[in-house]
């Protein structure tokens, strides 16, 4: 019976802090905290042929600037989920996605990436 109870009482926090989006924002914080985990998260969804990128909200993503802190986590696997995302695109989204910190090559040029750190996305909400 002990164990029963313990068990319920364990999913049922387990479905509380997965039903709580958390924002780029706190990814982008701390990335390595977060590298490697599955994250339920919440932003302004910026897709196209130049950028695709989850942005902490859509004042952020406007008053964008290169001297302004980050608040946008790249998408790097977005082209598997291009008609949710075309289809979204300009919205507050939220995403099932691992974070993942990729480092660029010194002089690469990457279209499309508003970060190093960023998300491989499961699933569009």
């Amino acid at each position: 019976m002990r164990i029963g109870a313990v068990s319920v009482l364990a999913f049922a926090l387990t479905g509380c802090s997965y039903g709580q989006a958390i924002h780029p924002q706190d990814v982008i914080a701390n990335p390595a905290a977060q590298e490697g985990q599955r994250v339920f998260i919440r932003g302004y969804l910026v897709y196209g042929t130049d950028a695709r990128g989850l942005w902490q909200s859509q004042q952020a993503y406007r008053d964008f600037t290169p001297q302004a802190p980050l608040a946008c986590l790249t998408l790097f696997n977005a082209s598997r989920f291009a008609r949710e995302l075309d289809d979204r695109a300009g919205s507050t989204v939220t995403l099932t996605a691992r974070a993942r910190t990729l480092r660029q090559e010194p002089d690469a040029i990457t279209f499309g990436w508003c970060n190093d750190t960023g998300l491989m996305i499961e699933k569009v909400e």
